[in-house]
């Protein structure tokens, strides 16, 4: 099982996909909350040496983050 680094913390994929979607489930500019139909996407690829993770909103919010493999 591969795990990231999430501030001071190491993550599993699952447990990393489940604290960003927490924290941009909503978005910060329109306070949109979905995905799909035209209403913003969720992006997440852990299947490399970095996760990445990509929310973006149809009101052009939107939040990029990469994080490191460390085991």
């Amino acid at each position: 099982m591969s795990l990231f680094k999430y501030g001071k913390q190491k993550l599993s994929s699952l447990e990393l996909f489940t604290k960003l979607s927490k924290k941009y489930n909503t978005c910060e500019v329109c306070g949109n909350q979905h995905i799909g139909n035209g209403e913003g996407t969720l992006d997440f690829d852990s299947s490399s040496v970095r996760a990445y993770y990509k929310r973006t909103c149809k009101c052009g919010w939107e939040e990029e983050l990469y994080f490191e493999k460390v085991e």
